[in-house]
């Protein structure tokens, strides 16, 4: 008898560090995914800039261009 209540202390405890480990890794996997959502936004934003600024490019005169090239430059070389 106190054997097994001793294997049952052994199978309790694993079971409750078991938990504390599933724990973890589910505040690991929200962080993970807060962290994802907040560069998925960065990289939507800046794909919009460079979008606007493509269609300056293809709408802008010559004279135009020399004043917008700086700008797409700037945007472009920020990509990742």
């Amino acid at each position: 008898m106190e054997e097994k209540k001793g294997i049952e202390g052994k199978m309790e405890e694993k079971f409750r560090k078991m938990g504390a480990e599933l724990d973890d890794l589910v505040e690991k996997a929200q962080q993970s995914e807060n962290d994802l959502k907040s560069q998925m936004d960065e990289l939507r934003r800046k794909k919009e800039e460079a979008q606007k600024k493509l269609q300056n490019l293809r709408s802008a005169t010559d004279e135009a261009w020399k004043d917008i090239e700086t700008g797409i430059k700037s945007a472009w070389s920020d990509q990742p």
